[in-house]
């Protein structure tokens, strides 16, 4: 009755059969409303169509089609030989858009592969439940529910934004990182995952991820990582480090210096820092002439400008790097700057992850001491989340 009523409606009569307004239908919309609502009265219950119902086949000829087999049901007993179909249900397919093999090949080639493999080696007692889960990076609870048949098997959510592989790297990258000491906070991470996202072509812009991506990925990477408080911080930046954090931290950089054999090479190991510069300030106490309102001439406020400087060990120092405020670079910037000095610009004054890789390559390696490009240098920095973002951190090892 649902087709008929669609070719009218179709067709633009003034009547439908099952939804009409008035009493033209009537006779016929009343069985067919009485139907359904006398088989709930007597019990019998009704299943929608599931993945495992549904079998694509060949016939001899060569001919593919969708046989149904629906399991035994309250009003279908499996038990009652007289109650089953001699041939089962047959779906063919056609030339239009409503192909129902071109529909079955589409559904099946978005199911979620290592979904599927997870439940096959679970259902054939390969793996069990959790092991599964830890190896496929599916939460437990899913599986264990699709398993079990809590929940329908055939609803898999949305696809996720970063495949296994790309979050297994930000696991590893936000466990290295908090074991040194500069764990990423939860803003911290959706800004470095949506800088990952424009990388690799998945978002048009850089913008932070949001909070229901956060909240996903923390779930689905539970057993590895969760948002804790640290330590809180004490009067001074050297009370704030513990003793297991300062032993650790020279212990990498022994473990550093000698993989890359550099006991003897202090020319080759390097310190780089960034500061801020604001010509704001606020004026001192003057002499004026009383009783009238004095004043001092100063910048603009937020008139940011960073430099970036380095120096090695054997006490040799590479031109500073600025970074001024603004979208066009002038030379005039620069007037009296030290020689060899280089700048940029950003839309704050501040350092970004752009610019402090076009500060390594560009500027950095240009000065650095080492007589061979295939000689590691070893470069010790701060925490700033400009400086630890994988990216960079690939770029380094390359």
């Amino acid at each position: 009755m649902s087709s008929i009523d669609r070719e009218l409606k179709h067709n633009k009569y003034p009547y439908l059969i099952m939804s009409s307004t008035g009493f033209e239908f009537s006779q016929s919309e009343m069985p067919l409303q009485q139907g359904p609502r006398d088989l709930r009265d007597k019990g019998f219950q009704s299943h929608l169509l599931s993945w495992e119902y549904v079998t694509l086949r060949t016939a001899a000829d060569g001919t593919e089609f969708l046989e149904l087999n629906r399991r035994p049901t309250r009003t279908r007993s499996g038990g009652d030989i007289s109650n089953i179909r001699k041939v089962p249900p047959r779906l063919y397919a056609t030339q239009d858009d409503r192909c129902p093999i071109a529909a079955y090949m589409l559904f099946a080639s978005k199911r979620p592969k290592k979904v599927l493999k997870a439940e096959a080696e679970v259902n054939n007692k390969q793996l069990l439940i959790r092991r599964a889960a830890q190896e496929y990076g599916i939460p437990y609870n899913t599986l264990r529910d699709r398993v079990n048949g809590r929940i329908d098997s055939d609803n898999y959510g949305k696809e996720t934004m970063f495949s296994s592989e790309e979050e297994l790297g930000l696991v590893e990258h936000a466990e290295n990182s908090a074991r040194l000491g500069y764990g990423y906070s939860n803003t911290s991470m959706q800004r470095l995952a949506g800088e990952l996202a424009y990388t690799l072509g998945k978002r048009p812009s850089d913008k932070p991820l949001s909070n229901c991506w956060l909240y996903s990925f923390l779930q689905r990477w539970g057993d590895r990582v969760s948002s804790l408080k640290p330590s809180s911080l004490e009067t001074t930046r050297a009370k704030a480090t513990t003793p297991e954090h300062i032993g650790a931290y020279f212990e990498n950089i022994e473990k550093a210096v000698a993989l890359h054999m550099l006991q003897d090479r202090p020319e080759l190991i390097y310190n780089m820092d960034e500061t801020g510069i604001s010509p704001e300030h606020r004026p001192p106490n003057i002499l004026a002439p009383t009783k009238e309102k004095a004043h001092a001439v100063t910048s603009p406020r937020s008139a940011t400008t960073t430099v970036i400087a380095a120096a090695n060990a054997a006490g040799a120092c590479i031109p500073p790097y600025f970074v001024f405020k603004g979208k066009r670079y002038n030379e005039e910037l620069m007037e009296g700057a030290t020689p060899g000095a280089r700048a940029t610009m950003s839309d704050s004054g501040w350092s970004t992850t752009d610019v402090f890789k076009d500060c390594l390559e560009n500027h950095f390696l240009k000065y650095a001491a080492r007589t061979d490009e295939n000689q590691p240098i070893l470069l010790l920095l701060d925490g700033h989340t400009t400086h630890t973002t994988p990216e960079l951190t690939r770029w380094a090892r390359v």
